[in-house]
């Protein structure tokens, strides 16, 4: 079912982007239209969704194909989102392959189109359209500096204090069982 038809057309609320949200938040818009009031000592942490950055990519890419336990990949997952999640740097930011995204603008185009057409027709377009000119696509880790290799030796570093932490406290809590 289509959430239209699960909440009713006429409850639904469309926003397309954080400008839009009242109070410029997700969270703030949510509350709002509730019809609540918000708590300004509630402070949000500010974010930015980001994807990895091309050695945090290239990184995971190889710990994906070992055989590790789930449990050992999430915690390896939320270690490197800390260190290679986003980059100030161009040569390490992710575009993916022009003719990829190309591709995707097309298939959603339509998509695009309706959304447009039923929700913001006083927009002209609801997104900035891409100058194809001057895309630049950057989807390969092609060389390293020194900074890079002490970003990965940080993130081996993050690995062994967590798991020995984790050693210690169930050394801990075995002495504790074996006192009772």
């Amino acid at each position: 079912k289509t959430h239209a038809e699960v909440f009713g057309e006429e409850n639904l609320i469309v926003r397309l982007l954080r400008e839009d949200y009242v109070g410029g938040t997700l969270l703030k818009d949510f509350v709002y239209h509730l019809g609540l009031e918000w708590d300004e000592s509630f402070v949000l942490k500010q974010t930015k969704n980001e994807s990895f950055n091309l050695l945090g990519t290239e990184l995971m890419s190889r710990l994906n194909q070992k055989d590790l336990k789930q449990d050992n990949l999430n915690s390896l997952l939320f270690m490197a989102r800390r260190k290679f999640e986003g980059s100030k740097e161009k040569r390490l930011k992710f575009a993916v392959q022009k003719d990829i995204a190309k591709a995707y603008v097309d298939y959603f185009a339509s998509s695009l189109e309706w959304v447009k057409n039923k929700y913001f027709p006083h927009k002209n377009s609801l997104f900035t359209p891409v100058n194809w000119e001057e895309y630049e696509q950057n989807y390969t880790l092609t060389h390293m500096l020194s900074k890079d290799w002490d970003d990965v030796a940080d993130f081996i570093a993050q690995i062994i204090v967590s798991k020995n932490e984790i050693i210690s406290s169930l050394k801990e809590q075995l002495e504790l069982a074996r006192k009772d």
